[in-house]
């Protein structure tokens, strides 16, 4: 929506946003007012069948794109005096789940790290806010319930007060973190889960 968008296509498993801003040379007419860290993919395992190198591919598409803003992309060059930073983490961060340790590790390193950076940034007026996000209906969850049996999807929505989320249910919250609605908020980490770490 919209003039003035500049747009950037890259795979953040082979390079760092801030990498390719600097090997190409990009200048910004502007500085950002927000930037929002939603990447990652699933990883399933229990941890006797699970590796170093395991974890460091899931990492990779989630903890080091939010280490890259945190240590890079929110220099005083990037942003500007009072904008916001949301990172995107999950409620297994906060709740066990089998199969889930690896996953889970990388997302409740988000949620400290996010803590970190706002304690480090708010002399500048600059907001760091993360998001657990429950089960949301996206391509990625897809692929999670096609590996559950029947007994085991039932008992898995049954756990989710409020049923399944929309990326839209996300998408608002971080609308909001984005704006002045929340200049009073940071270092915080919101629960977007239909109820599920609160009534599970």
């Amino acid at each position: 929506i919209g003039d003035h968008h500049f747009f950037i296509s890259l795979d953040l498993r082979e390079t760092t946003l801030s990498q390719h801003i600097n090997q190409n040379n990009i200048n910004f007419e502007e500085k950002f007012d927000s930037i929002v860290c939603s990447s990652g993919e699933e990883y399933i395992r229990p941890l006797h069948a699970s590796t170093i190198k395991g974890f460091a591919d899931c990492s990779k598409t989630s903890l080091d794109v939010c280490i890259d803003i945190s240590c890079n992309m929110s220099k005083r060059k990037y942003l500007k005096e009072g904008s916001s930073i949301v990172f995107i983490s999950s409620v297994s961060a906060k709740l066990a789940s089998p199969g889930l340790g690896m996953y889970a590790a990388t997302r409740a390193a988000i949620i400290s790290l996010g803590r970190t950076l706002a304690s480090e940034l708010y002399s500048k007026g600059i907001r760091v806010n993360t998001i657990t996000a429950g089960a949301i209906n996206t391509p990625m969850h897809e692929r999670i319930l096609s590996s559950m049996d029947g007994k085991s999807m039932v008992k898995y929505q049954k756990s989710h007060p409020l049923g399944f989320g929309e990326p839209s249910d996300v998408a608002s919250m971080v609308v909001f973190l984005l704006t002045d609605m929340s200049r009073w908020i940071t270092a915080t980490t919101i629960s977007v889960d239909g109820g599920y770490s609160s009534i599970k």
